[in-house]
């Protein structure tokens, strides 16, 4: 995945994140409002934990050993 598009992800994701928070306080309540918040942070760490974990796709990979 090159930089621009997770750049394009990063940002829509943000933004669905950043509108669902208050949609969340005012019309169902606190509770859940907390529960969004938290939700986000870990699925914001899950994801960037799956980015980190796959390989570039410019470096040239080494063949495996016998």
């Amino acid at each position: 995945m090159n930089a621009e598009l997770i750049g394009i992800e990063v940002i829509v994701a943000a933004l669905v994140w950043i509108a669902a928070i208050p949609a969340a306080f005012y019309f169902v309540g606190p509770a859940v409002g907390f529960v969004v918040i938290v939700g986000g942070l870990v699925l914001f760490a899950w994801w960037l934990a799956t980015l980190i974990r796959q390989p570039a796709d410019d470096v040239p990979r080494e063949p495996d050993q016998p």
